[in-house]
């Protein structure tokens, strides 16, 4: 009654300010969801350009290791552990980092809206998951890459 001479506010229960609060969290979360796979797909590409280069970067040092006997799939598993070395690295540093903006950003909004950080166990193993995924996923092409360079013709790349 006392609102209903001023429209331009809305009363709310305390249930129903709770649940369209729960409403906007939900939104903003797929907003979340929906811009990590988005900014996902050039960091992949970034990831496999980089190994690209350090292939052809090293197609001399990939000659001689294939002229002392290694195989190609000695080759292809040394591009592989390097992109999980920098998988790793990288996860490391994301979670790391998600970890401490996670906890300021709870601690920041608890001021406003009671909550409490509790340690994202799922997502730190998700996260982790998925970073390494990637790492395999991106060496693929330049592990084939160079698996396939030619003795020779790599010995005489410069």
């Amino acid at each position: 009654a006392v609102a209903a001479d001023y429209p331009q506010y809305t009363v709310l229960a305390g249930k129903s300010y709770i649940d369209q609060m729960l409403r906007l969290l939900e939104v903003m979360f797929a907003g979340m969801y929906f811009l990590l796979a988005f900014l996902a797909l050039p960091s992949l590409i970034a990831m496999i350009n980089t190994l690209a280069i350090s292939v052809i970067e090293r197609t001399r040092e990939i000659g001689m290791l294939r002229a002392v006997g290694a195989t190609r799939k000695q080759i292809r598993r040394m591009v592989v552990a390097e992109a999980l070395l920098l998988a790793a690295v990288g996860t490391a540093f994301g979670v790391a980092s998600g970890m401490y903006l996670g906890y300021v950003l709870v601690d920041a909004l608890s001021t406003m809206f009671p909550m409490e950080y509790t340690f994202p166990l799922g997502g730190i193993i998700g996260g982790i998951a998925i970073g390494l995924i990637f790492g395999a996923l991106a060496a693929v092409i330049p592990a084939r890459q160079a698996a396939r360079l030619e003795v020779v013709e790599a010995l005489r790349y410069e």
